[in-house]
């Protein structure tokens, strides 16, 4: 009988990689028996940029794994280090909410990032983002494209797909799938996107 587990998504400080920044041999081993089942891993939660891309690249390397990022610098830098990454995790959603950060506040386009004073804005500038992954041509999974509730699902996932992204990843409770596996359905029944979907 096979599992039905097919992706593990791990934080990476203090759960894949010790306080030195080191994957031990345990978790290196587990995970090789996960990749070696079929199982996909995805790495979630990282925080700073500049440690974002250290980390990724050390994941890459030991376990094949692909790039997860709040920061869109990581992307960037990724692409210009010509990293095999065959697609990007990425924070993205709207600023059209009451809680989102206004113009001239830290979160906000052209502004210091988030660090924390809007715990529902990981997404500077969705305009930025949104371009420069039109210019790259792998497949993009957006999350956090509700913004921690603060954007009703209609429109993050409009948004979301009409932007480019190749699929959402959303959190919700239980009893909130099946009205929000219906809504990204009629979404994407009318969605009109800016180039072909890559995945």
């Amino acid at each position: 009988m096979s599992s039905p587990l097919r992706l593990i998504a791990n934080d990476l400080d203090g759960t894949l990689f010790t306080s030195h920044q080191q994957v031990s041999p345990a978790v290196r081993a587990a995970l090789r028996r996960a990749l070696a089942a079929g199982l996909q891993i995805l790495r979630a939660n990282l925080r700073d940029a500049i440690g974002e891309l250290e980390q990724s690249a050390m994941l890459r390397e030991a376990f094949g794994a692909d790039v997860v990022a709040h920061y869109l610098e990581v992307i960037e830098a990724c692409e210009k280090a010509k990293l095999e990454v065959d697609f990007y995790v990425k924070t993205f959603h709207t600023h059209q909410y009451g809680s989102a950060p206004r113009s001239g506040e830290a979160g906000s386009p052209g502004n210091e990032r988030n660090d924390g004073a809007f715990d529902n804005s990981w997404c500077r500038d969705p305009k930025e983002v949104a371009g420069y992954m039109k210019s790259i041509n792998k497949p993009w999974i957006a999350f956090k494209v509700m913004a921690a509730g603060a954007i009703p699902p209609r429109q993050g996932y409009t948004h979301t797909f009409s932007s480019g992204a190749d699929f959402v990843l959303a959190g919700m409770f239980d009893w909130q799938i099946a009205e929000d596996v219906a809504i990204a359905k009629e979404v994407l029944a009318k969605v009109q996107r800016p180039y072909p979907w890559r995945a």
